[in-house]
């Protein structure tokens, strides 16, 4: 079963990096039981259990990826800065700990804000609209990999929120049919106090979107610094 469930993870991963955001964002916008209308709809409980674990493979996709993402552009800030920031070898597996990546957000919270176009494209595709369906429907799910799913969607958002304009997207309407959550704001105040899922990891990450909000400094550095070209995608080995 383990081995099943990393050879799906290494798919989607590999998806993303060889056909980009949209069609992984894809894989999951289309799925009936993120519809509001899915209760109309005639889907069988083995369809759905396998569309639960379909959201949750992309979640945990999309945070590796974007976690790989988070640490080339505070490498880049970080050597614009002065800092000596070696370069990992292609052939060596690299990852973040919870406590880099927020060390990381906070780096770039305090630079100059230009384009991020991972994010940028996310922000497009409607991305982060979709992230916070995913954790307001997991409220009704009952499956082994809920927490997981809701955790790593919180991620990537936390991530996300270094860019201003993802913020203000928390705060508009989310097409949910529970009219408890209609804002962005009010579907991560429910994870955070254990309303989704009563797991402190979750918990933990929707008070790091919250944080990322509100704690960022309040004046930014004005020098700007190049863009990283995502054309060629040469950080897949960070996912490894």
């Amino acid at each position: 079963m383990e081995g099943l469930k990393n050879q799906v993870l290494h798919s989607t991963i590999k998806r993303l990096w060889e056909d980009g955001l949209r069609k992984l964002y894809n894989v999951i916008s289309t799925l009936p039981i993120l519809g509001t209308d899915y209760e109309d709809t005639r889907v069988s409980e083995d369809e759905t259990c396998a569309a639960r674990q379909v959201v949750r493979h992309v979640c945990v996709a999309l945070r590796r990826y974007f976690e790989a993402q988070l640490r080339l552009r505070s490498a880049q800030a970080a050597r614009h800065a002065g800092d000596c920031v070696p370069d990992v070898p292609p052939y060596k597996s690299c990852r973040s700990s919870p406590e880099e990546v927020q060390e990381q957000i906070e780096r770039l919270q305090a630079t100059a804000w230009t384009r991020w176009p991972p994010v940028d494209e996310l922000v497009t595709l409607g991305g982060i609209q979709l992230l916070l369906q995913v954790v307001g429907y997991a409220y009704e799910w009952n499956f082994n990999g809920r927490a997981e799913t809701v955790r790593s969607a919180l991620d990537v958002i936390s991530v996300c929120c270094v860019a201003p304009k993802v913020q203000l997207l928390l705060t508009e309407k989310i097409d949910m049919p529970d009219t408890d959550l209609t804002t962005g704001v009010n579907i991560v105040l429910g994870a955070a106090d254990g309303e989704i899922v009563p797991d402190p990891e979750v918990q933990k990450a929707a008070l790091n979107v919250l944080v990322n909000c509100v704690c960022a400094p309040a004046h930014r550095v004005r020098k700007t610094y190049a863009t990283i070209t995502y054309a060629n995608l040469g950080c897949a080995h960070l996912l490894r």
